[in-house]
């Protein structure tokens, strides 16, 4: 979104500045998100807790199914460390109370002693409830390096 306003804003020159920008839906799910964000990256459980539903689904990019309990579980442990965590060119998608994120994320840390760098296509679905944004699914997809007839 940022980048998108950068761009928006270099297109049409000061008539943009003129403009003054409202805070809608949109920004309130990619705030959400830029927070949800930094709790990961903070390793803080309690706080990654407040972002997701109790039935929160991670399917990882290898098709493997992590629940909220087990993924709050293993950070709370230490045994899942992650030193950051970004959405890049997020797009967000907005039905009624539902929100769909996507974009490219990037995280990296370690798990079980491990190190890890991850560069995935990321979607999440967002329901709004109680005054808030939460996730109740993620998506993530590997990028392939294999070459395709379209461009990703």
């Amino acid at each position: 979104m940022h980048e998108f306003a950068t761009s928006l804003v270099g297109c049409v020159g000061s008539l943009a500045l003129a403009v003054p920008a409202v805070a809608g839906p949109r920004d309130d799910v990619l705030t959400a998100v830029a927070s949800w964000s930094r709790a990961v990256a903070s390793n803080d459980p309690r706080a990654v807790g407040e972002f997701v539903t109790d039935d929160w689904t991670l399917i990882a990019a290898d098709g493997a199914v992590m629940t909220k309990a087990i993924f709050v579980g293993v950070m709370a442990s230490g045994e899942l460390v992650h030193d950051g965590m970004t959405l890049g060119s997020p797009v967000v998608r907005l039905y009624g109370d539902v929100a769909i994120v996507s974009g490219v994320a990037t995280s990296t840390g370690a798990y079980r002693g491990q190190r890890f760098a991850t560069h995935e296509r990321s979607t999440d679905v967002f329901i709004w409830g109680n005054g808030r944004w939460r996730c109740v699914l993620t998506q993530l997809t590997a990028f392939s390096p294999e070459k395709r007839w379209f461009s990703p």
